[in-house]
């Protein structure tokens, strides 16, 4: 496995603890009250969780199917969700 893959998949699951953090604070939310919209938050954060699992079995189980400069690409897709978690994940506890 490549560098640029291990960081990848670092990344990966920072990503999954950042949603189950914000995910954590939605659940509180939901159960205090009740709204459609808390319900639709933490469907959210629970897509991001298993996007991010899936994303690491992916990686684990079938790393020769990578394509040549795909790590390039699941490095930066995984930065940027990084990045978006950590600016929501501040918004959410400011």
């Amino acid at each position: 496995m490549g560098v640029l893959l291990t960081l990848g998949l670092a990344l990966a699951g920072l990503d999954m603890l950042l949603a189950l953090a914000v995910g954590a604070v939605y659940w509180r939310n939901h159960k205090a009250f009740r709204s459609p919209f808390t319900w639709g938050l933490v469907l959210f954060a629970l897509f991001l969780i298993v996007h991010n699992g899936v994303v690491i079995y992916h990686v684990l189980s079938m790393m020769g199917a990578e394509p040549p400069g795909g790590e390039w690409f699941f490095l930066a897709e995984n930065a940027v969700q990084a990045a978006a978690l950590t600016a929501l994940l501040w918004a959410t506890y400011r």
